[in-house]
């Protein structure tokens, strides 16, 4: 990485960047290496041209795949400054890989104060939400931004001031997360269920945002998560992360369309799948998935009371057979 030329430093790089990808071990040995951290934030100057790009994506990729490495990286001295400045100044890709870096480190929950306390949302990421362009570069950048501000933010996150690209990248990132679950690449992006499902229940929690992402087909989506969820990285906070969402929508009696649409996608039968644990599923994600489907059960005392042989014998309700009884709430509950 320290050679003078150009070539050598990208085969260095892209060498660094590989052996990070999905391997934690790699990641803590890289970031650990004397003389690592200091030789990327020297690449990550605008001297160094191109390999500033192939520099951000070790960063990337060991952020992503191995949050311990977090601290030390945004604790070493120049690097948060040569990350935010490529990812407002640099060359296309180099800005997609930077603001990509940023959304990575934004996951780990240890730095989120040091990044908020840095100011690396007003002062990076809506300068990177406010810009102007098209394509699918473009807009998974801006997704990636979005993410980042969810992830920094939480509950509180609504659209920045002035910032009319915040809304639409909610669109992005469900779309993104329709990839992420088919296990394919966008915008030359590989996206883990993970990465987006974080960010997706962060704005889920602001009534506003929530809208936006249930317009975008959010429900959809999180009922296919949970029927298609299997052991990997990450999994078990991502099937845990899904089921606050269905939570949140399953128990809003208030809003007609959420739960039409909850009905629709059949998102109760995918939280029962999950209650069953029949896949290897984590114990947390069995009991959180029992205890909302009986939260919403107890909602309907009086249904299943008519199936009790003394209280529910004189209602007609008890005269149907348990099979269609069971239809009928599972309509009730949603």
């Amino acid at each position: 990485m320290d050679s003078p030329l150009d070539t050598t430093r990208f085969q260095a790089c892209s060498a660094l960047s590989e052996l990070a990808f999905c391997n934690e071990a790699n990641c803590r040995t890289i970031i650990s290496t004397p003389g690592c951290l200091e030789s990327i934030v020297n690449l990550l100057q605008p001297a160094n041209g191109s390999t500033q790009c192939d520099a951000a994506l070790i960063i990337n990729n060991c952020a992503a795949f191995c949050s311990e490495t977090c601290p030390s990286i945004v604790h070493y001295p120049g690097m948060l400054d040569g990350i935010q400045a490529l990812a407002l100044g640099g060359t296309p890709s180099a800005k997609n890989v930077s603001v990509g870096a940023i959304n990575s480190i934004s996951r780990c929950f240890a730095v989120r104060n040091v990044l908020v306390t840095a100011g690396i949302v007003e002062n990076t990421l809506a300068k990177v939400l406010a810009e102007q362009g098209s394509g699918e570069q473009y807009e998974a950048r801006i997704a990636r931004a979005a993410m980042a501000v969810a992830n920094l933010q939480g509950h509180e996150v609504s659209s920045p001031q002035g910032v009319d690209n915040f809304h639409a990248a909610l669109g992005s990132i469900c779309k993104i997360m329709g990839y992420a679950l088919a296990e394919k690449s966008w915008a030359g992006i590989f996206f883990a269920p993970y990465s987006v499902c974080l960010p997706m229940y962060n704005l889920s929690l602001n009534a506003e945002n929530r809208h936006y992402l249930v317009e975008q087909g959010m429900i959809e989506l999180i009922a296919d998560l949970l029927r298609q969820w299997k052991d990997g990285h990450n999994s078990d906070e991502t099937l845990l992360l899904a089921l606050a969402i269905a939570s949140q929508i399953l128990l809003s009696p208030d809003d007609d369309k959420q739960i039409s649409l909850a009905r629709e996608a059949h998102l109760l039968d995918a939280v029962k799948q999950v209650a069953l644990g029949l896949r290897g599923e984590p114990s947390k994600g069995v009991a959180a998935a029992g205890e909302l489907v009986g939260e919403l059960r107890a909602r309907h005392v009086a249904l299943w009371m008519c199936q009790h042989t003394r209280v529910g014998a004189s209602s007609r309700l008890h005269m149907l057979d348990e099979s269609v009884t069971e239809i009928i709430a599972a309509m009730a509950m949603v």
